[in-house]
């Protein structure tokens, strides 16, 4: 089956048209399972991602016997990624089961909103008397001082001042009368004494020692008058180890998950790449092996011969759990076809799937028996 995708611009934004073709289609109701290649993962009717496969209900706008077209809303439209391959799992009521893989090359999707962030201020009822806007005070000249009528007058101030001023000296001329004597007569008394005792002391000159040559060597000075000896600095053998050194760096490594988002986020995005660091991380968890898929599938898809086998391994229900990845062994079969030219193991591998199908077919299994019908 061949499926395409178009913007339904009769219904508008976030509405699309799914075409089917290369079927015998009835006239009965539908439903799809869309499931996106990156992770396996099916869309759920509550516009969420998940393991398990839902079928959700469309609308059918034209139902020829060669030709389908579905009718898809806002739930699904805005869900859908122009960067994304998807296999669409087409059910109807009368019992048609078929598949195809779609990649969307441009979605119109809804606008649940105004675009800005600005809250709309509803207006004021009507008949409603705002409050006037108090106006600003004037700055008003103060009003010119009025001297205090107990406050005595500049005049009577220097008038009191320079009475003050006067009032000390008047009051020091007795003082000054009777002191000036005292002191000459003291001052006379002290000339007469100190005369007295010039002239009747003896003078005598200390007798000055010998000097010698060894005067400075017998008599060393002392050590307060000693200059001090300056040591030299004791020397630091303690080494500063580096700021490296000194800091213990607790970041722990990033993981597998984080690893890999960083690569497609970074510069160098191409399938050598992936395929080189898909083989570097590790894979013991079911989270790490969702990333390593992750690689897997952006490497096959484009031609990377050296993960073709890894990612079949992924899809074959033959081969042991991937992490969350869901089992696909027609997905698988054609991962196989496409490199067994190049990989003889691939060839035996299809062997062994066919083999494992048709075992599990008879025993009743019906997804196995699905598998098998549309194995070439």
């Amino acid at each position: 089956m061949h499926i395409s995708y178009s913007n339904d611009t009769q219904r508008g934004a976030g509405h699309g048209i799914l075409t089917c073709m290369g079927e015998h289609f009835t006239g009965g109701n539908y439903s799809i399972a869309i499931e996106r290649a990156s992770d396996r993962l099916f869309l759920s009717g509550s516009n969420e991602w998940g393991a398990q496969q839902t079928y959700l209900p469309v609308g059918t706008a034209k139902a020829h016997t060669e030709e389908l077209q579905l009718l898809l809303g806002p739930a699904i439209v805005d869900q859908l990624d122009t960067q994304e391959r998807y296999r669409i799992h087409l059910a109807s009521d009368d019992g048609l089961a078929a598949k195809a893989l779609l990649q969307v090359a441009d979605i119109v999707y809804s606008s649940f909103g105004p675009l800005n962030n600005a809250v709309a201020v509803p207006p004021p009822p009507a008949g409603t008397v705002l409050p006037a806007t108090p106006e600003e005070p004037v700055n008003e000249p103060a009003a010119e001082q009025q001297p205090d009528a107990m406050l005595p007058d500049m005049k009577t101030l220097a008038e009191e001042d320079a009475h003050a001023a006067e009032d000390p000296a008047e009051k020091s001329h007795p003082a000054r009368r009777f002191l000036l004597p005292v002191a000459l007569v003291v001052l006379l008394l002290l000339l007469c004494g100190g005369a007295w005792f010039f002239l009747h002391t003896p003078s005598q000159q200390p007798p000055l020692p010998e000097t010698t040559p060894d005067t400075a060597t017998e008599n060393p000075p002392s050590p307060a008058q000693q200059p001090p000896v300056q040591q030299p600095p004791a020397p630091n053998n303690t080494q500063q180890p580096p700021a490296a050194q000194q800091e213990d760096p607790a970041t722990p490594a990033p993981t597998a998950e984080e690893r890999v988002k960083l690569f497609f986020q970074g510069q160098e995005i191409t399938p050598e790449a992936a395929a080189r660091l898909s083989r570097e991380l590790p894979s013991g968890t079911s989270a790490e092996q969702d990333a390593i898929y992750r690689l897997y599938y952006f490497a096959a898809e484009h031609d990377e011969a050296s993960v073709l086998m890894d990612y079949a391994a992924c899809l074959d229900p033959t081969r042991p759990q991937w992490g969350t990845i869901n089992k696909d062994a027609v997905a698988a079969w054609e991962v196989y076809e496409k490199t067994k030219s190049r990989r003889p193991e691939a060839a035996e591998a299809q062997r062994a799937l066919r083999t494992w199908l048709e075992q599990h077919a008879a025993d009743g299994d019906g997804q196995a028996k699905y598998w098998l019908q549309q194995l070439p």
